[in-house]
């Protein structure tokens, strides 16, 4: 499936400019996270999120090897899922500024011109991967209720990823399940964060 790319040449211009920062976490956006929403499992209809899953023996906790199994699992009924809106334009700028050929002999830089990183940004959110920007080596979540965090379901990215629809530039997103209902998310490394708002609140 492919998404239009609605932004224009010198838009994404801009965004390259934008991203090009002495900062090593720069971001064209102060905070690619646009909003959440924490569904129980039994409300997922309600919410709009199909269920293309089917959880028999859900569900797991990620631990160490030789963590006691009751440890490890919670029950389907206590499950939630976060809807999360991502500037994933954002994020693409961000994962592609420095990817760009070594300038030369002397300059080792591998920063994109706005030229060139516009030119990948199109390609990439015209490819409509997720693993281009969430999970292993890419960005991950981190969920909070109140101080304490949710524990993770997975290595990687803390949580899985249920559904991922990009269109435009944002991502909709599923995360989970998980442990938990959330009051805060964060997307890290070091993106930011944002209130969880409750489905049935």
């Amino acid at each position: 499936m492919k998404i239009r790319i609605l932004a224009s040449a010198a838009a994404l211009t801009c965004a390259a400019q934008a991203a090009r920062s002495d900062d090593p976490v720069a971001l064209p956006a102060p905070n690619p996270l646009i909003q959440t929403t924490s569904v129980r499992y039994a409300d997922m209809a309600d919410a709009g999120i199909e269920k293309h899953r089917s959880y028999q023996d859900c569900c797991t906790i990620f631990g160490s090897r030789g963590t006691p199994k009751e440890d490890r699992t919670y029950p389907l009924q206590k499950a939630y899922f976060v809807k999360v809106k991502v500037d994933s334009r954002a994020m693409t700028v961000y994962y592609l500024k420095d990817t760009c050929a070594r300038h030369g002999i002397f300059d080792s830089s591998t920063a994109c011109s706005p030229e060139e990183l516009a030119q990948k940004i199109a390609q990439s959110l015209a490819q409509n991967q997720s693993g281009d920007l969430y999970g292993k080596y890419r960005a991950g979540f981190e969920a909070f209720n109140g101080d304490g965090q949710i524990r993770h379901t997975t290595k990687f990215g803390g949580y899985d990823l249920y559904d991922f629809k990009p269109e435009n530039g944002v991502d909709d997103l599923v995360v989970g399940p998980m442990p938990g209902n959330p009051t805060r998310l964060e997307l890290g490394p070091g993106f930011g964060s944002i209130p969880d708002h409750d489905f049935r609140r």
